[in-house]
C-alpha cells in the first residue's frame, strides 16, 4: 500500500531518497510516493528552488558542492587536491600548449609545476596566471577582460576571441560537477561560453576533480563527458562512483595517497 504524503512530507522523502540513492528519476518516485509524475515534477522544481538538488532530464542529482567563495573552496579537499596535482603535472609533457581553466583543483597543479617545466600556458585564472608568473621556463599567455571577483577569473569578448584563435595540445578543465548521464555542468553562466571554448580547440581534455564532484550537477551545461580524455581524482574516490565514466572509456587515474 502506498503512503499518502502531505507536499512537504513528499518533498522531505523525495530529498531523503537522493541523499541516500545519489540520482532519482521522476518515473520511479511517481511510482515509489503514488502520485502523478507531473506531481513529482512540480516537487523537483519546488527542490530545486530552495537548493537541494539540481534538476536533470527525467530526474534530479545533488547539488555541486562548488558553491562556496573561491577563498573558503581554496581550503576543502585540499589533501585530495595536492594527490591530484601531483598526477596531473605527470600526464603534461614540456614543450605543450596548455589551456588552465578556472578552479581551486587547477590552481594547486599550477602550484606543483616544477620551476623548469617548459611550456605554454595560456590561462584566464588570476590565481594560476599568479602562481605561474615567476616560472621563467613558461610562457604564460593572458587575455584582457573584465576582472569577475567570484569565480576570480577574466571575462568578456577579450577573452573569447583570443581563445578562439589558439590551439592547444591540453585543456585542464574545471568541473563544478559531473555525471555520465548529465555531463559537465558549472554553477555560472558566465563560465560556460569560456570552457566549451577551450575544449572545442583542446587536442585533448583532462579533468581533475575531486571525489564529491562526481554524481552532482550544477545548474549550466557545459559538454558531454565524451569530450573528456582523462580524470583525474584522488586515490580514495570509490570505484563505484567512476564506473559510469570508465563505460564511455574515459581514461581515469588517481593520485597517490
Amino acid at each position: 500500500m502506498v503512503t499518502t504524503y502531505l507536499p512537504e512530507e513528499r518533498r522531505s522523502r523525495i530529498a531523503t531518497i537522493l541523499s541516500e540513492e545519489g540520482k532519482v528519476t521522476a518515473q520511479d518516485l511517481s511510482r515509489r510516493l503514488g502520485v502523478s509524475a507531473d506531481t513529482i515534477r512540480r516537487d523537483l522544481i519546488q527542490l530545486e528552488r530552495t537548493n537541494q538538488l539540481n534538476r536533470t532530464h527525467g530526474g534530479a542529482l545533488p547539488r555541486s558542492p562548488a558553491t562556496a567563495a573561491y577563498h573558503l573552496r581554496k581550503e576543502q579537499n585540499s589533501t585530495a587536491k595536492m594527490q591530484i596535482a601531483k598526477k596531473t603535472v605527470a600526464l603534461l609533457q614540456e614543450g605543450q600548449v596548455i589551456f588552465m581553466d578556472s578552479g581551486t583543483t587547477v590552481e594547486e597543479v599550477a602550484r606543483h609545476l616544477s620551476s623548469d617545466f617548459t611550456a605554454t600556458v595560456v590561462t584566464h585564472s588570476l590565481p594560476v596566471a599568479m602562481t605561474l608568473g615567476s616560472h621563467r621556463h613558461l610562457r604564460v599567455i593572458m587575455p584582457g577582460g573584465t576582472v569577475d571577483g567570484e569565480s576570480m577569473i577574466l571575462n568578456g569578448s577579450g577573452v573569447m576571441d583570443q581563445f578562439r584563435n589558439i590551439r592547444a595540445d591540453v585543456c585542464l578543465l574545471g568541473a563544478c560537477s559531473i555525471d555520465a548521464d548529465t555531463g559537465i555542468t558549472c554553477t555560472r553562466f558566465e563560465e560556460v561560453d569560456i570552457k566549451r571554448q577551450i575544449i572545442r580547440n583542446s587536442r585533448m581534455v583532462i579533468v581533475p576533480a575531486t571525489s564529491d564532484k562526481f554524481g552532482t550537477a550544477a545548474p549550466f551545461f557545459i559538454a558531454p563527458m565524451e569530450c573528456v580524455s582523462v580524470i583525474v581524482t584522488e586515490q580514495s574516490t570509490p570505484d563505484e562512483r567512476l564506473l559510469p565514466c570508465r563505460n564511455l572509456s574515459i581514461r581515469i587515474e588517481k593520485g597517490e595517497s
